[in-house]
This record gives C-alpha cells, structure tokens and sequence, in this order.
C-alpha cells in the first residue's frame, strides 16, 4: 500500500504517519461495509496475501 501512501503525501501535503492513518481509516470504513466473510479478503489485498483473489485485480489500481 505504499503507492496510495505516496500520492496522499505529494497530492495532499499528508507526512507519512498521517498518510497512513487516512488509509486506515478508509479500509476500516471499507470493510465495515462489507459483510463479515468478506472483511479478511480486505486485509489479504492489503498485506499482499498472493492466495487472496483480490489480488488479481490489483494492478488496475497501481499495484504490483
């Protein structure tokens, strides 16, 4: 997740530590909107988890 930690410190003026803490409150947002089963898919994506289907979407949205 270091790609949407980048654009928030040059595009927002946020320094690294707030930065993260935006993306974090954004996937908790995410994920309490998703039903239960679903949240650990969330936090797969996020970690880089290569089992997690997600993952195959990844590189639409600047990932690796």
């Amino acid at each position: 997740m270091d790609e949407p930690k980048k654009r928030l410190m040059e595009k927002v003026g946020l320094d690294e530590e707030k930065s993260q803490d935006a993306i974090e409150v954004v996937l908790d947002f995410i994920k309490e909107q998703l039903p239960e089963n679903l949240r650990g898919m969330v936090d797969g994506f996020v970690s880089g988890d290569d089992d997690n289907p997600l993952n195959a979407v990844k590189g639409f949205f600047g990932g690796d």
